[in-house]
Protein backbone atom coordinates (compact mmCIF):
# COMPACT_ATOMS: atom_id res chain seq x y z
CA UNK A 1 0.00 0.00 0.00
CA UNK A 2 1.35 3.19 -0.65
CA UNK A 3 1.08 7.05 1.04
CA UNK A 4 -0.16 9.49 -1.10
CA UNK A 5 0.54 13.19 -0.46
CA UNK A 6 -1.39 14.49 -3.06
CA UNK A 7 -0.48 18.17 -4.79
CA UNK A 8 -1.93 20.24 -7.92
CA UNK A 9 2.65 20.23 -8.27
CA UNK A 10 3.97 19.12 -11.70
CA UNK A 11 6.21 17.23 -9.42
CA UNK A 12 3.98 15.40 -7.78
CA UNK A 13 1.70 14.61 -11.31
CA UNK A 14 5.12 13.13 -13.10
CA UNK A 15 5.85 11.02 -9.35
CA UNK A 16 2.81 9.55 -9.40
CA UNK A 17 2.73 8.94 -13.00
CA UNK A 18 6.39 7.03 -12.27
CA UNK A 19 5.06 4.83 -9.07
CA UNK A 20 2.27 4.05 -11.27
CA UNK A 21 3.70 2.69 -13.73
CA UNK A 22 6.26 0.80 -11.32
CA UNK A 23 3.44 -0.65 -9.26
CA UNK A 24 0.89 -1.80 -12.19
CA UNK A 25 3.95 -3.88 -13.45
CA UNK A 26 3.56 -5.05 -9.52
CA UNK A 27 -0.10 -5.92 -9.42
CA UNK A 28 0.26 -8.09 -12.43
CA UNK A 29 2.25 -9.95 -10.39
CA UNK A 30 0.97 -10.02 -7.53
CA UNK A 31 3.98 -8.65 -5.49
CA UNK A 32 3.21 -6.66 -2.64
CA UNK A 33 4.99 -3.27 -1.71
CA UNK A 34 4.96 -0.64 0.39
CA UNK A 35 5.93 3.16 0.21
CA UNK A 36 5.09 6.80 -0.18
CA UNK A 37 4.73 9.49 -2.83
CA UNK A 38 4.88 12.93 -2.29
CA UNK A 39 5.66 16.30 -4.65
CA UNK A 40 9.10 15.76 -3.19
CA UNK A 41 9.94 12.07 -4.12
CA UNK A 42 8.97 8.63 -3.98
CA UNK A 43 9.73 5.49 -2.12
CA UNK A 44 8.71 2.57 -3.11
CA UNK A 45 9.80 -1.08 -1.46
CA UNK A 46 9.13 -4.99 -2.88
CA UNK A 47 10.69 -8.17 -2.48
CA UNK A 48 10.82 -10.45 -5.71
CA UNK A 49 11.65 -13.95 -5.12
CA UNK A 50 13.66 -15.63 -8.31
CA UNK A 51 15.36 -18.59 -8.98
CA UNK A 52 15.37 -19.48 -5.70
CA UNK A 53 16.95 -15.98 -4.35
CA UNK A 54 15.49 -12.95 -2.80
CA UNK A 55 16.07 -10.06 -4.08
CA UNK A 56 14.93 -6.52 -2.18
CA UNK A 57 14.17 -3.57 -4.27
CA UNK A 58 13.36 0.44 -3.05
CA UNK A 59 13.49 2.60 -5.48
CA UNK A 60 13.07 6.39 -4.54
CA UNK A 61 13.23 9.92 -5.29
CA UNK A 62 13.83 12.56 -3.12
CA UNK A 63 13.53 16.19 -4.05
CA UNK A 64 14.98 17.69 -0.86
CA UNK A 65 18.28 16.88 1.18
CA UNK A 66 18.75 18.31 5.07
CA UNK A 67 15.37 20.56 4.64
CA UNK A 68 17.53 21.82 0.78
CA UNK A 69 15.84 21.62 -2.18
CA UNK A 70 17.75 20.43 -4.75
CA UNK A 71 18.40 21.45 -8.05
CA UNK A 72 18.64 17.97 -10.42
CA UNK A 73 16.79 15.26 -8.84
CA UNK A 74 17.33 13.23 -11.50
CA UNK A 75 20.71 12.36 -9.87
CA UNK A 76 19.03 11.83 -6.84
CA UNK A 77 17.08 9.01 -8.25
CA UNK A 78 17.87 5.75 -7.53
CA UNK A 79 16.91 1.84 -7.65
CA UNK A 80 18.21 0.18 -4.39
CA UNK A 81 18.45 -3.48 -4.41
CA UNK A 82 19.93 -6.42 -3.05
CA UNK A 83 19.95 -10.33 -3.44
CA UNK A 84 21.23 -13.03 -1.34
CA UNK A 85 23.92 -14.40 -2.80
CA UNK A 86 27.72 -13.37 -3.29
CA UNK A 87 29.40 -12.69 -6.32
CA UNK A 88 32.74 -14.44 -5.77
CA UNK A 89 34.97 -12.07 -7.34
CA UNK A 90 33.42 -8.85 -7.05
CA UNK A 91 34.55 -6.69 -4.38
CA UNK A 92 33.07 -3.73 -4.70
CA UNK A 93 31.84 -1.21 -7.60
CA UNK A 94 31.74 2.71 -6.42
CA UNK A 95 32.06 5.96 -8.48
CA UNK A 96 34.05 7.30 -5.41
CA UNK A 97 36.50 5.31 -3.11
CA UNK A 98 38.67 7.02 -1.68
CA UNK A 99 40.74 4.31 0.20
CA UNK A 100 41.27 2.13 -2.58
CA UNK A 101 45.11 3.00 -2.48
CA UNK A 102 45.22 0.78 0.77
CA UNK A 103 43.90 -2.48 -0.71
CA UNK A 104 46.56 -4.95 -1.82
CA UNK A 105 46.41 -7.87 -3.69
CA UNK A 106 43.43 -7.18 -6.17
CA UNK A 107 42.88 -5.98 -9.50
CA UNK A 108 42.11 -2.35 -9.55
CA UNK A 109 40.35 -0.84 -12.88
CA UNK A 110 38.71 2.12 -13.74
CA UNK A 111 36.07 1.76 -16.48
CA UNK A 112 35.08 4.89 -18.80
CA UNK A 113 36.63 7.11 -16.01
CA UNK A 114 33.72 6.76 -13.79
CA UNK A 115 33.51 3.55 -12.37
CA UNK A 116 36.42 2.18 -10.14
CA UNK A 117 36.43 -1.78 -10.26
CA UNK A 118 38.05 -3.80 -7.45
CA UNK A 119 38.14 -7.43 -8.20
CA UNK A 120 40.05 -10.41 -6.37
CA UNK A 121 43.29 -11.01 -8.20
CA UNK A 122 42.93 -13.52 -11.23
CA UNK A 123 39.35 -12.65 -12.26
CA UNK A 124 38.91 -14.19 -15.61
CA UNK A 125 38.81 -11.13 -18.27
CA UNK A 126 35.53 -12.56 -19.50
CA UNK A 127 34.10 -11.77 -15.80
CA UNK A 128 35.11 -8.31 -16.45
CA UNK A 129 33.62 -7.69 -19.21
CA UNK A 130 30.20 -8.75 -17.99
CA UNK A 131 31.10 -6.25 -15.23
CA UNK A 132 31.57 -3.30 -17.45
CA UNK A 133 28.47 -4.18 -19.52
CA UNK A 134 26.27 -4.55 -16.22
CA UNK A 135 27.55 -1.04 -15.67
CA UNK A 136 27.36 0.61 -18.40
CA UNK A 137 23.78 -0.99 -18.85
CA UNK A 138 22.50 0.00 -15.10
CA UNK A 139 24.53 3.79 -14.48
CA UNK A 140 25.71 2.01 -11.16
CA UNK A 141 25.87 4.29 -8.20
CA UNK A 142 27.72 1.04 -6.01
CA UNK A 143 27.79 -2.15 -6.09
CA UNK A 144 29.47 -4.55 -2.95
CA UNK A 145 29.37 -8.13 -2.62
CA UNK A 146 30.07 -9.37 1.46
CA UNK A 147 29.67 -13.14 2.40
CA UNK A 148 25.93 -13.45 2.36
CA UNK A 149 24.62 -11.06 -0.09
CA UNK A 150 25.10 -8.09 -2.66
CA UNK A 151 23.95 -4.74 -2.59
CA UNK A 152 23.90 -2.54 -5.37
CA UNK A 153 22.59 1.21 -6.19
CA UNK A 154 21.74 2.35 -9.82
CA UNK A 155 20.98 5.64 -11.48
CA UNK A 156 18.97 4.14 -14.55
CA UNK A 157 15.42 4.59 -13.61
CA UNK A 158 13.88 3.61 -16.84
CA UNK A 159 15.03 -0.23 -15.86
CA UNK A 160 12.22 -1.95 -14.67
CA UNK A 161 12.32 -4.82 -11.57
CA UNK A 162 12.88 -7.90 -14.00
CA UNK A 163 14.85 -6.53 -16.75
CA UNK A 164 17.13 -5.67 -13.27
CA UNK A 165 16.95 -9.23 -12.26
CA UNK A 166 17.73 -10.42 -16.10
CA UNK A 167 20.78 -8.24 -16.12
CA UNK A 168 21.81 -9.40 -12.81
CA UNK A 169 21.53 -13.18 -13.76
CA UNK A 170 22.90 -12.80 -17.03
CA UNK A 171 25.68 -10.52 -16.50
CA UNK A 172 27.15 -11.16 -13.04
CA UNK A 173 25.55 -14.57 -11.52
CA UNK A 174 26.11 -16.70 -14.86
CA UNK A 175 29.50 -18.22 -14.53
CA UNK A 176 31.14 -18.67 -18.30
CA UNK A 177 30.83 -22.29 -19.74
CA UNK A 178 34.38 -22.95 -18.50
CA UNK A 179 33.34 -22.59 -14.81
CA UNK A 180 30.17 -23.80 -14.98
CA UNK A 181 31.41 -27.09 -16.39
CA UNK A 182 33.61 -27.29 -13.01
CA UNK A 183 30.90 -27.24 -10.31
CA UNK A 184 29.38 -30.71 -10.84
Amino acid sequence: MLKLSPSKSPFYVANKKYCDSLTLLLDKKNIEYSGSISSYGYDISFEIIFKSRRYQFNYHKHQIHDGIGIRNARNYSYTNFQFDIRLPNIIKVNRVFPFEHLLRKVEKHLIDGQFKIILNRGTPKKALDKLIAYCRATEVVYLTSSASSTKCAINNIKLDPWEIIHLVERQLIELPISQATNRF
